[in-house]
């Protein structure tokens, strides 16, 4: 990889930090001390809607009828093991991005946020096949700036995501 490509790498990378830290704090979720191995990513699945309790004439349903919370398949990437961030960035997926996952995708592992144990989080660890897309890749391809391009790489007859301006 050329330097010039590496560099902005580092520069994307660094702004996605910045987006991953701005969308924890809106979830109150600190960042995790905890890094998969291998092929393994960890994804905040988003909170879903709540159950209507009361139905829209005014009638109430009561607990035993409500039907289960369907799991949203939306979450952010949190963390990703170094073989899935090869995975992830020849893709155009970062650290911080709003990702689309299958709804049983992964495994639910639970986080300590604080030393006392009281305040714990739930954070699917899952392959990083399982992403089925970004929801913020779009405008990095095709926003009104964008910061990375489709390129076709003739060594291995395949395509690829790079930075915007970086050298072949």
């Amino acid at each position: 990889m050329p330097k010039s490509e590496a560099a902005a790498w580092g520069a994307l990378e660094r702004e996605a930090k910045k987006r991953l830290a701005e969308r924890l704090k809106d979830h109150k979720a600190p960042p995790l001390p905890y890094m998969p191995g291998f092929n393994n990513v960890l994804v905040l699945r988003l909170p879903s809607e709540p159950t209507k309790t009361v139905t829209a004439g005014g009638i109430h349903i009561p607990q035993t009828a409500q039907e289960e919370e369907e799991p949203k398949s939306e979450g952010i990437l949190v963390q990703a093991g170094l073989m899935a961030r090869d995975t992830l960035r020849a893709h155009g997926y970062l650290l911080g991005d709003k990702v689309q996952i299958g709804r049983f995708a992964g495994w639910e592992k639970e986080f300590r946020l604080d030393n006392a144990g009281t305040n714990k989080s739930k954070i699917l660890q899952m392959k990083d096949q399982d992403i089925l897309g970004s929801f913020d890749l779009h405008d990095r391809l095709w926003g009104d700036a964008p910061t990375m391009e489709i390129v076709f790489d003739i060594e291995t007859s395949e395509h690829r995501i790079r930075p915007t301006g970086s050298d072949k």
